[in-house]
């Protein structure tokens, strides 16, 4: 789990880059309507936002891999060919994993891959009953 002063900090980072999206209507007090323009920015939408959290190139170059996952759920690691037109292959790695490492003739890619993060609500429901 990040610690409030991570989120806090990005918050203050995207007020301060975006002021024009953190209000909806000016200073108004009236709750926006729908269709109406940009709504404010509230923290389910930080969270939901991706990261791109690693990054590595192949030897040959013929392949590119990344991680991407919001602040507080699953990640997912995107395997990408780099030529025109390439395939992709998206593999889903859990909460956290290790680091990306392709082999010295580029044939293979290794990854530490984490147990999927359970959302807490969803265990409690599931406990409960038993």
């Amino acid at each position: 789990m990040r610690p409030i002063r991570s989120v806090f900090a990005h918050s203050l980072a995207v007020s301060a880059l975006m002021p024009g999206l953190l209000l909806a209507q000016g200073n108004s007090t009236q709750a926006p309507q729908a269709g109406s323009g940009p709504r404010p920015i509230a923290l389910a939408d930080i969270k939901a936002w991706n990261y791109v959290r690693q990054t590595a190139l192949s030897n040959d170059g013929k392949w590119f891999a990344y991680v991407v996952s919001p602040n507080e759920a699953n990640a997912t690691l995107i395997v990408r060919g780099t030529a025109q037109g390439a395939s992709e292959a998206r593999i889903p790695v859990g909460e956290n994993g290790g680091s990306i490492a392709f082999s010295g003739d580029s044939r293979w890619l290794g990854y530490i891959v984490a147990p999927p993060r359970v959302d807490s609500a969803a265990a409690r429901g599931r406990g409960a009953g038993r």
